[in-house]
């Protein structure tokens, strides 16, 4: 489901194809998808058994369903695109990576070639707007047959599996979380479980201000993607995470600061169930725990994520045993949560 998940194209705010495939797969797994005027996709599995005490428990995982990609501005008289960035894109990555519109027309990323650059050119990251998208048209009017103003442009997918259990693909921030949160939602939970699969995230977290507006929820669990930053010549407190580290565990970003219970309770059950766990290092960017954290009365949230190489691009590369170890991770949390709110038998303490 991940490769499949992986190769649809959803740049933010055009994600219905990702919550399509999405939709489907929870009818196959016995379950109503819900779709609110936003276009959040809501799945709910009742507990397994609605007797037991920790059915009382609700607990909410998020996963967003939207990716980074370029919005098209303008058609120039020569039938070249012009773009935005939609979501957080460098510029650095951009030049000669291969696109597509519409889920099918290709396109390249173009620039100024650099024997044709000054040599001032040469020496600083170009501007936004000194690129475009070559689709091959030959003039405005043979584009605009094909392209409109306000279309997006996404990357085209690159899934491949190599090296020791690596994989490699677009959009794994956050089609990770997705792909693992239907996997949750295809099992049974002694609590009330709901998976919320959010749009517009890359954009300002839109989706889950939404979301957090109609679903109340006693703990909050968002699946996210985060940057591994092992790479040649940088600092170790640089590496933010690591590849093949284990699941990660945020303790604060710039949307939202994790409650120490809930770290710790993460730490306990890593420990005990014997899954290595990373704690994010740094506190830059954000995800949609930023927006539930402060809804309403607030939300109690942390967010346990899969490192990825090379985020936001067209080739973001992640670990089959970060993603195992990660699934095994929130399985047991869940598990454990549950078991923390349900009474002791008699004589065994309160």
């Amino acid at each position: 489901m991940l490769e499949k998940l992986s190769r649809l194209d959803g740049v933010a705010g055009q994600e219905k194809a990702v919550g399509e495939a999405i939709a489907a797969r929870l009818r196959e797994i016995g379950l109503i998808p819900e779709t609110d005027r936003m276009g959040n996709i809501i799945a709910r599995r009742e507990p397994a058994d609605p007797t037991d005490p920790a059915a009382a428990v609700h607990m909410l995982l998020c996963a967003h369903m939207d990716e980074v990609g370029l919005l098209i501005t303008d058609i120039t008289a020569e039938g070249f695109l012009k773009f935005s960035p939609v979501g957080g894109v460098d510029r650095a990555v951009l030049p000669a990576k291969r696109v597509r519109l519409h889920g099918s027309l290709p396109g390249v990323v173009g620039i100024k070639a650099i024997h044709l650059q000054k040599p001032e050119e040469r020496k600083k990251l170009p501007e936004i707007d000194a690129f475009y998208i070559d689709i091959g048209a030959t003039n405005r009017e043979d584009a605009e047959k094909q392209v409109k103003i306000g279309d997006m442009a996404c990357f085209e997918d690159s899934w491949r599996e190599f090296g020791s259990e690596l994989f490699m693909g677009k959009a794994l921030d956050d089609r990770a979380g997705c792909a693992l949160l239907l996997e949750i939602l295809a099992r049974d939970h002694p609590c009330r479980l709901t998976g919320a699969f959010t749009v517009q995230e890359e954009i300002g977290l839109r989706g889950a201000q939404v979301l957090a507006n109609s679903v109340r929820a006693d703990l909050v669990v968002v699946l996210e993607a985060t940057a591994a930053l092992d790479a040649p010549e940088t600092e170790p407190e640089e590496t933010v995470t690591v590849l093949g580290g284990g699941p990660v565990c945020y303790l604060m970003d710039a949307g939202a600061v994790y409650p120490r219970e809930l770290v710790r309770a993460v730490t306990d059950c890593a420990r005990t169930e014997g899954v290595p766990l990373q704690y994010r290092r740094g506190a830059a960017g954000g995800n949609d725990a930023g927006a539930l954290q402060t809804a309403g009365a607030g939300l109690r949230v942390v967010t346990l994520a899969l490192p990825c190489r090379y985020i936001h691009t067209m080739h973001s590369v992640a670990s089959r045993e970060d993603y195992r170890n990660w699934k095994k991770l929130i399985l047991a949390f869940i598990a454990r949560q549950c078991a923390a709110a349900t009474p002791p038998p008699p004589g065994k303490g309160a």
